[in-house]
């Protein structure tokens, strides 16, 4: 019985430490307050540096290719924690992102995408197209 419950225990805590959420539509990401900043960016520098927490996390220093909404200003790095099971990601220099960033550069595994250099993803196609026809939506309620 004690057997039992120490697997229970552990299987429980365990589905606790994981990340629950579903990657958002680009429609979601533009009209929600889910990050002030959305855009795409090229990863120049990539550094881990430990938390204050039991994660690692990865700041990331990157090249703006385009813009879909901005707050206040564009942070000048991004930050996300390396373990999935805290909604973070890898960021690899040299790759492309779609990044969804609150103004301090906080990005998150939910609204942030890898876009993949050398194969066609159509869920990337689609995300992107989804942010650009909402940015274009945006812009016209603005007037």
């Amino acid at each position: 019985m004690k057997f039992l419950f120490v697997i229970l225990l552990l299987v429980i805590s365990g589905s606790t430490l994981a990340c629950s959420c579903a990657q958002l539509s680009g429609r979601d990401v533009m009209e929600s307050g889910y990050g002030e900043n959305v855009f795409i960016a090229f990863v120049t520098e990539a550094k881990t540096e430990p938390s204050n927490g039991k994660y690692v996390t990865v700041v990331a220093k990157f090249e703006v290719e385009k813009v879909f909404k901005t707050g206040d200003f564009i942070p000048s790095e991004v930050e996300t924690y390396l373990d999935s099971a805290a909604c973070g990601f890898p960021i690899e220099v040299g790759s492309r992102y779609v990044f969804v960033a609150a103004n301090d550069g906080e990005v998150n595994y939910c609204t942030s995408r890898l876009i993949p250099e050398y194969e066609h993803d159509v869920e990337i196609d689609r995300y992107l197209k989804d942010l650009e026809a909402n940015m274009k939506q945006l812009e016209i309620t603005k007037d």
